[in-house]
């Protein structure tokens, strides 16, 4: 339904990951002392929800456009402000050798949300992503069968209370140096105000959040409240040259990553608060590693 509302850099594969951390409850518990994160059990489009039929791409361009209860049979292009997706699924189709993110938000709009809403591709394919893009809100979104969950370049983005999980991995791939995908659940090529919270991020082959400054520089990139695991190293920084990353990544627990004991490989010019990290298996805390040292 359609309606108006008025008024990488990337660590090479070192080994396999385990990389699916489930929990029974909607609270994690933290050590003793510790803030505890809520993290939902429930994500993405509601059961028994009606769904109307989409087929084919989707262009929004009308500013205030809800879109709800739809099954879109494409990709989705936003290019308007004050637009809603909620309660509906997004498949995508055939990518046909291009890019392609089945929602992409790329330009100069404002206040982008997506909601109760699941991201999964009917035709999985290395050249597709789930969102990209900036200025954009999302909330109780599942993202799977996609390279990477969500790709930020950009200013003011709050992603919360969602899933990503069993990203794609292709090797061989020859568009990367490695031969290999550098699937991430989180990718943030840089920008202002970004905030990753209160989700389980799982299943990505070489980070589940991985931080550059390929599109600009990073300030106020948070990353905190949320259950991890999966990738080489769970969390990856890298400051690409350009100076050091305004960078907080607190009260996250970690489950396993392909290289042991590497939750986040960060230089520590750009992690300003990195306290309330710890392991699940353990409760130990979650030490930084240096990326210019020997692992």
């Amino acid at each position: 339904m359609l309606r108006r509302m008025h008024p990488k850099r990337t660590i090479r594969a070192m080994g396999l990951a385990l990389v699916t951390l489930l929990t029974a409850g909607g609270m994690v518990a933290g050590r003793p002392g510790d803030a505890e994160a809520v993290v939902p059990t429930i994500f993405g489009l509601p059961a028994e929800t009606p769904l109307r039929v989409h087929n084919g791409d989707l262009t929004i361009r009308t500013p205030g456009t809800v879109i709800e209860n739809l099954d879109i049979r494409g990709f989705v292009r936003v290019e308007a402000s004050n637009v809603t997706i909620r309660r509906s699924i997004v498949r995508g189709r055939d990518p046909q050798r291009t890019n392609q993110a089945l929602v992409a938000a790329y330009g100069d709009h404002r206040n982008f949300r997506i909601e109760d809403t699941t991201l999964k591709p009917s035709s999985p394919s290395p050249y597709v992503d789930g969102i990209k893009g900036r200025n954009f809100s999302a909330r109780r979104v599942d993202i799977s069968k996609v390279v990477d969950s969500v790709v930020i370049f950009g200013d003011n983005v709050d992603f919360g209370y969602s899933w990503l999980h069993d990203n794609l991995h292709y090797s061989p791939w020859p568009q990367q140096w490695d031969n290999q995908t550098h699937d991430d659940n989180v990718q943030i090529e840089g920008g202002r105000n970004i905030s990753v919270h209160n989700s389980r991020l799982d299943g990505a082959h070489n980070a589940a959040v991985m931080i550059t400054q390929n599109y600009a520089r990073g300030v106020n990139i948070q990353i905190n409240d949320n259950i991890i695991s999966g990738g080489q190293c769970g969390i990856n920084v890298d400051e690409k040259g350009r100076g050091p990353i305004g960078l907080s990544i607190k009260n996250n627990r970690f489950g396993k990553t392909g290289i042991p004991d590497c939750g986040i490989l960060a230089p520590k010019t750009s992690v300003g608060d990195w306290t309330m990290n710890s392991w699940v298996a353990t409760g130990n805390s979650v030490r930084v590693r240096n990326p210019r040292k020997k692992k």
